[in-house]
């Protein structure tokens, strides 16, 4: 488990077709949801959520991606998570941590 909070120069539906550009090449990650919103003043909000098997963890994470353009950059934070298998501890072996650093390079994460 883990999260990010990275900036990019793209706009937000480049950002969304170059992470559905990598999902048809996947075969274990798909998207289970995107939700989008746009403010009247022209402001747009958008909420991916991905999944991916692990099998190391033998589960399947989550990867939630929100984006927002209300600076002069794509905001994007993620979140992955659900890749531990026990009731009482969280450890998913660097499972979600490569999901955040795998979105990261599809996007091309700026410094």
């Amino acid at each position: 488990m883990g999260e990010t909070d990275f900036y990019v120069s793209m706009s937000i539906s480049e950002v969304v077709a170059k992470i559905k550009g990598q999902l048809e090449e996947s075969l274990t990650m798909e998207l289970i949801s995107e939700y989008q919103r746009t403010t009247p003043q022209g402001n747009t909000l958008c909420v991916l959520v991905l999944e991916k098997h692990y099998f190391r963890v033998g589960n399947r994470l989550t990867l939630t991606v929100v984006m927002d353009d209300w600076e002069k950059r794509t905001h994007i934070h993620a979140v992955s998570g659900g890749g531990s298998e026990s009731f009482f501890t969280r450890n998913d072996w660097g499972a979600g941590e490569d999901f955040l650093k795998q979105i990261e390079k599809m996007i091309a994460k700026e410094e």
